[in-house]
């Protein structure tokens, strides 16, 4: 997977960015593989490139809502990483019970992220909650 850190020189200065093209295209394929997950209900993404602050170094933060889980919490995030992707992923996989219980990460995703895949609304599933794009 090509990098998705750009580096110009111009003279004596070196300039870096983000090619967030890419990064939005590798989390729509990822959300695609979530979608074949029967316990997986909804994908959001929150953090710095949704709120436009991504820089060199950042990492994608992703929310996970989950119908269920026997594991817990800890145990759950390399269940659901994804093989390869282009920056560092943070990966909040909750369940329903946890983001229904007012799950402080969970609820900033939920007010300030962006909803990339749900299989059924969200306000549906989390009636009384305030949910961003």
């Amino acid at each position: 997977m090509p990098s998705v850190i750009q580096k110009r020189s111009y003279n004596s200065v070196t300039v870096y960015s983000i090619d967030e093209q890419s990064i939005w295209a590798a989390l729509k394929g990822f959300t695609t593989e979530l979608t074949q997950r029967p316990e997986v209900l909804a994908v959001l993404v929150f953090g710095s490139l949704v709120n436009g602050q991504l820089g060199v170094g950042s990492d994608v933060d992703v929310l996970l809502i989950l119908a269920r889980s026997d594991r817990s919490f800890l145990d759950r995030p390399p269940v659901y990483s994804p093989g390869r992707f282009p920056v560092d992923m943070d990966i909040f996989p909750y369940t329903l019970a946890e983001v229904r219980a007012g799950q402080p990460i969970a609820q900033e995703a939920l007010l300030h992220g962006r909803v990339l895949w749900s299989r059924t609304p969200l306000d549906s599933l989390l009636p009384g909650k305030e949910v961003g794009e």
